[in-house]
């Protein structure tokens, strides 16, 4: 009777420590998982304050701006000659002057992707000029300095 109880006892024991050390297994990845979700919260987080801070400050710059309307329709007279240019460098045709000027800055890109297809092509000329245009049109800006 006495060996059943010690076998009982050491049952017990044995089973406990295994219950405890799974017990603290599960609670430790629980942890671990907890912090990780944490850390992702955290980083979305400051990414938003990250995003609303430049936003605020893009709200406050161009509500101290104004923009000079003679340079806006360039930016826009230059940006529809310039996708004519990239039409044209696409169809292998003929450029005009002015077209060859506004092309000019898209050459690195046209060099650089002349080994892509006919898409990836346009695609990277058409950012390269979307980029040509929001440079023309941030220096189109005129800055008031309220005092």
């Amino acid at each position: 009777m006495l060996k059943g109880i010690v076998i009982f006892v050491l049952g017990l024991l044995i089973g406990g420590a295994a219950s405890w050390a799974i017990t603290k297994s599960m609670w430790n990845e629980d942890q671990r998982s907890r912090i990780n979700s944490y850390r992702e919260i955290n980083d979305k987080y400051n990414a938003l304050a990250a995003e609303s801070r430049a936003r605020s400050r893009k709200g406050e710059s161009i509500a101290n701006s104004s923009y000079d309307r003679r340079a806006i329709k360039s930016c826009m007279l230059n940006s529809k000659i310039r996708s004519s240019a990239i039409e044209i460098h696409l169809a292998n045709g003929a450029m005009s002057d002015i077209e060859k000027g506004l092309f000019e800055p898209l050459l690195p890109v046209a060099l650089n992707s002349r080994e892509k297809s006919y898409q990836y092509r346009s695609l990277d000329l058409t950012q390269e000029a979307i980029r040509l245009d929001d440079e023309c049109l941030d220096q189109a800006r005129i800055r008031y300095n309220h005092g």
